[in-house]
């Protein structure tokens, strides 16, 4: 696999002592494994623009990536929500290798997940990177 944004994402959220203390190393992709222990995050690619100019593909992206925080109670899953949040808004630097221009935290919702006696806010982050290629 390539090195891209989403190792960066991940390798922020783990520099976060307050992500980190809440969910230790329990950061997925797509979905959480079953009976994965709260509270615990899930994130995902939700499109994938890329800046074009007459040139062709100037490098630049924009992909907005949605972050499940998901926890026991609202609270749990809130407070996630407010580190990841904090940890990743406005953040300018280099990653992982990728060196990212803007994250842009758009905002959250609250989601329920009754049947499964789960709570969860999803976070949507804008990151605004140079395309590392391959």
């Amino acid at each position: 696999m390539s090195v891209g944004i989403e190792d960066a994402l991940v390798a922020l959220l783990g520099d976060s002592t307050t992500v980190s203390a809440l969910v230790e190393d329990r950061i997925y992709p797509i979905e959480m494994p079953p009976n994965t222990p709260m509270p615990t995050l899930v994130y995902q690619q939700i499109s994938g623009p890329r800046v074009h100019s007459h040139s062709g593909f100037s490098s630049l992206a924009y992909p907005l990536f949605q972050i499940s925080c998901w926890g026991d109670d609202y609270t749990e899953a809130k407070n996630l929500a407010d580190a990841v949040m904090a940890a990743l808004d406005g953040y300018v630097g280099t990653k992982a290798g990728v060196e990212i221009y803007a994250l842009i935290v758009n905002g959250s919702r609250d989601m329920g997940e009754p049947e499964e006696d789960t709570y969860r806010v999803i976070v949507e982050v804008e990151a605004w990177h140079k395309v590392v290629s391959a």
